[in-house]
């Protein structure tokens, strides 16, 4: 290349270079920006604190220094935030400025504590949409350095709307104008100065005054967040033994996707700040916004509100929003969530009243109407499907072939039948569950280490059908046994699924309960459940009392008389109404058992998403 050429392109270069840094500084939020985005965020926070104290002044235990602490406390780490950026931790130099700022040794711990929760509940970093909201509302585009410095400013302003504690506890109304001037001359030209930066101006510095020998105070700020309350709720009802793993997860979800809602749509996440209107926001949310089967995915838990509002706009109109009665679940833990914070000392507003969201059920309903019950015929024709007189192989169940496999599939619908016990309380089952000694067999419907039960009075013995012990369901049960299986159905478990054993049954019945619908002429409107309920209407047809159609559902008795006095049913009286029953699987024959191959191999199943085949179902 010759000298000219290359004079020549270092000009355009040069040129074109420059004309980059003068887009980009153009593109820049500017000081006049900045300005207006910390007033506005100062007016806001003081807004929402003054509606706080407010509240906080209407309990006869209100007291005004306590309260002054807690602000004070979050004011510090929020400066800090300021200071170091998300990952802010207490230092040593901080630690010398806040214990001259009049900070005793717990108050700085609670300080170093709010750094973690706040970034454990989500709260640091500011969520983007916030700070996009922030940056746009400028005319500014919402860059990356823009969303930094956007960030930045956001943490001193909630410092210092907090630290004006004046203004909700002593009276004192001073221009937010004044705050942001005298935050916007604070020297930052060297980290060696950052602590002094924290130490602000007098006119900025805590209002009250502590000690280091004063007692911690165990509501805090960052305590009183709604997924901080959630898990000691948990951990109390866990240890109560009130809740077990599954409730657990549930309301951990449900503490969780209020979090989320409130902190995107409200910027907060605290117990106290909640009232009516927000709650209100979050129900019509799960009403009409968010997915029917929300939470079956791993994934929903980390999405936003904004993307778990577009995944259910994509989805047909009857799968937007949560069942009634998923609703009401859900409402449940929250009222028990408020229940449990008033109780640990934590102001909620008193006009809260989570029972007025709940849904109701339609007027005038009856209870029998609300569920199709299964006719006999259909129940008939199910068991001249293939799985039962004979399928191609293991995975072509409902092809028509020569082979029986001794499975969920076969036995689960007799279960149903012949017990009327629920989906879950049959996929469930252990093996210790299933008793086969002695003159009469049943099984033990009981909590058990693979599911719960639906209430105490759903723990029960059944016997078993005649027509169970001839198709040779003690021979299977003994040979599972024998193989070191813990489950009756080991087919159903997947170490890789958190689902319920009853909805993989579910999903392989139900192509066996559509093509008898269809053998019979009628309009598929059946579940799993609805066999639970042919089971009461022909024990109920039969002249079988209620209090013995009780003892052997798991229902609580209508009346005082017949729950208190009446003691269950003895085997051989159960026994006797169970044969009540029509006989629905008589034209089968009882044949050697024949497991799954892989459950014979103690193999994990097929259908597990990991690769180990060689776990124990």
């Amino acid at each position: 290349m010759s000298a000219d050429r290359a004079r020549s392109l270092a000009a355009q270069l040069d040129a074109a270079f420059e004309e980059i840094v003068m887009t980009t500084n153009a593109s820049l939020v500017n000081a006049a920006q900045l300005d207006a985005i910390m007033r506005g965020v100062i007016a806001e926070h003081a807004a929402k604190l003054d509606r706080i104290a407010a509240i906080e002044k209407l309990a006869p235990d209100f007291d005004v220094a306590e309260a002054v602490r807690l602000d004070v406390r979050m004011g510090w780490a929020f400066r800090l935030f300021d200071a170091q950026g998300v990952n802010a931790s207490v230092r040593d130099d901080d630690r010398q400025v806040m214990t001259a700022a009049g900070l005793g040794a717990s108050d700085i711990a609670t300080v170093e504590r709010h750094l973690g929760d706040l970034r454990r509940q989500r709260m640091v970093p500011t969520p983007r949409q916030r700070l996009e909201r922030l940056v746009t509302g400028q005319a500014a585009l919402p860059s990356e350095m823009n969303l930094a410095s956007a960030q930045q400013v956001y943490f001193r302003a909630l410092s210092l709307a907090l630290f004006e504690t004046d203004r909700r506890y002593a009276g004192v109304v001073p221009d937010a104008a004044e705050i942001v001037a005298a935050a916007l001359h604070v020297d930052r030209s060297t980290a060696a100065n950052a602590a002094s930066m924290l130490a602000g101006s007098a006119s900025l510095q805590p209002t009250a005054t502590m000690t280091a020998d004063e007692p911690p105070v165990t509501t805090t700020k960052a305590a009183d967040g709604i997924v901080a309350i959630g898990e000691k709720l948990i951990a109390v009802r866990a240890k109560d033994e009130n809740w077990d793993e599954k409730t657990q997860r549930q309301a951990r979800q449900v503490y969780e996707l209020l979090r989320r809602f409130m902190v995107e749509e409200y910027e907060f996440d605290g117990l106290a700040s909640l009232c009516q209107t927000h709650l209100a926001a979050f129900v019509a949310f799960l009403r009409d916004e968010i997915y029917k089967h929300h939470g079956k995915s791993e994934r929903d838990h980390g999405r936003s509100i904004t993307e778990l509002r577009r995944i259910a706009a994509s989805k047909p109109k009857a799968l937007q929003g949560v069942e009634g009665e998923t609703l009401n679940r859900h409402l449940g833990f929250l009222s028990q969530l408020v229940h449990y914070a008033r109780a640990q000392g934590i102001r909620i507003d008193p006009e809260i009243d989570i029972t007025a969201l709940r849904s109701r059920k339609k007027n005038g309903g009856r209870a029998r109407n609300k569920r199709a019950k299964m006719p006999a015929a259909v129940t008939r024709r199910i068991y001249q499907a293939p799985p039962f007189t004979g399928c191609a192989d293991w995975d072509r169940p409902y092809e028509l072939g020569k082979q029986v496999y001794h499975r969920a599939l076969y036995f689960g619908p007799m279960l149903l039948d012949y017990t009327g016990a629920r989906r879950e309380e049959i996929c469930g089952l252990c093996i210790d569950d299933v008793v086969t000694v002695g003159p009469i067999p049943y099984i033990h419907i009981v909590q058990n280490e693979f599911r719960r039960i639906k209430n105490p009075q759903s723990v029960r013995d059944i016997p078993l059908h005649p027509e169970l012990l001839r198709l040779r369901f003690p021979e299977y049960v003994d040979l599972i046994r024998s193989l070191g299986h813990r489950r009756v159905f080991p087919d159903l478990y997947s170490p890789t699924s958190k689902s319920l054993l009853g909805d993989r049954f579910y999903d392989e019945f139900m192509p066996v309960l559509a093509w008898a619908c269809e053998q019979e002429g009628v309009e598929l409107k059946y579940v799993p459940h609805s066999i639970r309920h042919g089971f009461n209407s022909r024990l109920k047809g039969r002249d079988v009392s209620v209090e013995d159609r009780a003892d052997l559902l798991g229902h609580g008795g209508d009346s005082e008389t017949s729950e208190r006095y009446a003691d269950p049913i003895l085997l051989n009286r159960a026994l006797d109404v169970i044969q009540r029953l029509p006989n629905v699987t008589e034209h089968l024959a009882p044949m050697p058992i024949q497991l799954l191959p892989w459950v014979g191999r103690c193999e994990v199943a097929p259908f597990s998403r990991g690769r180990d085949r060689k776990r124990r179902a």
